[in-house]
């Protein structure tokens, strides 16, 4: 479909970083969506990083929480767990990171725990769990998730 098809690309342009052409191709297939009533896990994923990208990061937070909703409500519609437990784990690490640009540093260390129960390898979620870590001042912590990330 034609939903797919802006999908890939934008996917495919994010890979490339031409991230002004990727959040134009996605951001279509979002508006498309959206005038149908519905939403895509993928899509709001991209979104959510691309707004976090330019700063805007309430709206950020926004699409990676419809993302995790999305990608829960599919895992039990299709059974796939694995699938999702890894897509959920990148919501958590991207999560995380916006929370410590926001100072908000409980949550990110909330968030990257919680990525690291999804996906225990997770080398993003491990460093910005050593970042809040540190900005919480529990330096021998951050010390511990530095070293595990490396």
């Amino acid at each position: 479909t034609n939903i797919e098809a802006l999908k890939r690309r934008g996917q495919v342009r994010s890979q490339l970083k031409d991230l002004s052409g990727a959040k134009k191709d996605l951001g279509e297939a979002r508006k498309y969506l959206s005038d149908k009533g519905e939403k895509d896990a993928d899509i709001e994923k991209e979104m959510g990083i691309f707004l976090y990208k330019e700063g805007k990061y309430n709206q950020s937070l926004e699409a990676l929480r419809n993302a995790e909703m999305l990608s829960k409500k599919k895992a039990l519609e299709e059974h796939k767990k694995e699938e999702t437990l890894r897509f959920d784990a990148d919501i958590f690490a991207t999560r995380s990171h916006i929370y410590n640009a926001l100072g908000m540093y409980m949550e990110a260390e909330e968030s990257a725990k919680e990525a690291l129960k999804l996906m225990p390898e997770s080398r993003v979620a491990l460093e910005n769990l050593a970042k809040s870590m540190q900005a919480q001042q529990k330096y021998e912590k951050a010390e511990n998730y530095i070293l595990k990330s490396v």
